[in-house]
């Protein structure tokens, strides 16, 4: 019995089963993995968060140094009502920023809605009111044109 030629098979023929080869076996491809690329963290200074500290007064802030990086340094004044940035600025100074939380307008000081619309109501009254005198006016005269005039009893 004959087999056929196999040229890519002949390497792993052992003509002697007894003898060990080490290419016996066809060589097993090993999966590739995909490998997976993390994201790049961008680096903010050795500590994440925000710069600065609580201040009394801008003379603090003023008195500070600022970060040579160029990031913005946090001040918040002590009352709760202002807060300072510093920052240095590419010509070498630093620019001190000023913001201030805005106090709104006393409730007792604020006309309400109810005032507002009783006003409005009033003045609409008021406007109807006059409309209604003058027409009354207007028919008094209307009335006093179409009266007969009489003279001695006669009507003319």
């Amino acid at each position: 019995m004959t087999y056929p030629n196999y040229p890519q098979y002949q390497q792993y023929f052992n003509p002697n089963p007894y003898q060990y080869q080490p290419n016996m076996m066809p060589p097993v491809q090993q999966p590739q993995m995909a490998q997976v690329q993390q994201p790049m963290q961008q680096q903010y200074g050795a500590q994440q968060g925000l710069n600065g500290k609580y201040v009394d007064s801008i003379e603090s802030v003023k008195a500070t140094d600022v970060m040579m990086d160029g990031s913005i340094m946090f001040f918040p004044a002590t009352d709760g009502k202002t807060i300072y940035t510093k920052q240095l600025q590419s010509d070498g100074t630093s620019r001190i920023t000023t913001y201030t939380a805005e106090t709104p307008q006393a409730e007792e000081n604020k006309p309400s809605v109810t005032d507002i619309l009783d006003g409005r109501l009033k003045a609409f009254r008021d406007d109807i009111l006059s409309n209604f005198e003058d027409l009354n006016d207007r028919f008094d005269k209307i009335e006093r044109q179409l009266k007969p005039k009489t003279t001695r009893g006669k009507e003319e």
